[in-house]
């Protein structure tokens, strides 16, 4: 069992690829996103928190779970896709 994270940009259809496309080719089932707070010396949020902003003080990391043999799920994704599924 392996967990896998995935550190994106602000991006929506990054993230979304993540999640929908890259972990189930991988073989690796969707857990939760963690948010990093980027935050000053001082312990303040490094940009103002404004969700309508075009940069925010944050970012995503998709987390998954790869479990051998198939996703968390059991089923055997890409089991040709590299010699045998070996990964």
């Amino acid at each position: 069992r392996a967990l896998v994270c995935v550190w994106v940009t602000n991006d929506v259809k990054i993230a979304k690829f993540v999640r929908d496309d890259l972990f189930p080719k991988w073989g690796v089932s969707y857990v939760t996103t963690w948010y990093w707070l980027k935050a000053t010396t001082a312990g303040e949020p490094a940009l103002p928190v404004d969700e309508a902003a075009e940069r925010k003080p944050w970012e995503p990391i998709i987390v998954g779970v790869f479990e051998r043999g198939g996703g968390a799920g059991g089923d055997e994704r890409g089991s040709g896709e590299r010699g045998g599924g070996e990964r």
